[in-house]
C-alpha cells in the first residue's frame, strides 16, 4: 500500500462527498461491496480504493492492516453521518460530536503509517491514541480556521464557555 495514494483517496473522498452524486452513492454502498464476493464498487475511484485497502495486508502486519482497513471504513461512515446530520440542530450530546470526529478523521491511520512494518506493533500500539488525537485535533484547528474564513456556519465547538461562533452571544 502506498501511503501517498491512501491519503490521496481519503482527501479526495472528503472533498467531493457529497458534491459528486456518483461518489455519494458509491460511498454509501462501499462497505457492502467491499465485503461482498460478488459485487464490485460502482465507480472506478472506489474500486481502486478497495484494491488499495486489500493491499494493506501485504504491506502491514496482521493487526495494523486490520486497523488501517477498519479506520478507512469508519472514515466513510463518518462522511455519511456528517452529511446526513448537517441540517440537524447542534448536537446536544458533546460525546456525539467527539464520536463523529473520531469516525471522520484518519489520524489513526496516519499514526500507523509513521512506523515501519518491521517494528512490532506492541512497541508503539499504546502510543496510537495520543498520536491519533494530536493529528485529529491539529487538523481541527486548521479546519476551523478554514471554515471561519469561508463563512461556514455548521461548526461545533466542544467547550461551552467559548462563544465566538459567528458573533452569537451566549
Amino acid at each position: 500500500m502506498d501511503v501517498k495514494f491512501f491519503h490521496m483517496f481519503m482527501l479526495y473522498l472528503d472533498d467531493v462527498y457529497p458534491l459528486d452524486s456518483n461518489v455519494q452513492e458509491g460511498v454509501t454502498e462501499f462497505t457492502k461491496h467491499f465485503t461482498s464476493d460478488s459485487e464490485t464498487q460502482s465507480i472506478e475511484i472506489l474500486k481502486y480504493f478497495a484494491d488499495l485497502l486489500t493491499e494493506s495486508y501485504r504491506i502491514f502486519g496482521k493487526v495494523t492492516a486490520d486497523l488501517v482497513v477498519h479506520n478507512a471504513l469508519k472514515f466513510l461512515s463518518g462522511l455519511i453521518l456528517e452529511v446526513e446530520s448537517k441540517n440537524e440542530p447542534t448536537h446536544q450530546v458533546e460525546e456525539y460530536a467527539l464520536y463523529l470526529r473520531q469516525l471522520s478523521g484518519f489520524g489513526e491511520d496516519a499514526a500507523i503509517f509513521v512506523f515501519p512494518r518491521e517494528l512490532p506493533y506492541k512497541w508503539y500500539i499504546q502510543a496510537l491514541p495520543s498520536i491519533h488525537d494530536f493529528i485529529n485535533f491539529g487538523n481541527d484547528v486548521l479546519s476551523f480556521y478554514k471554515e471561519e474564513c469561508a463563512g461556514e456556519t455548521h461548526t461545533v465547538l466542544l467547550r461551552p464557555d467559548i462563544h465566538i461562533m459567528h458573533n452569537n452571544p451566549p
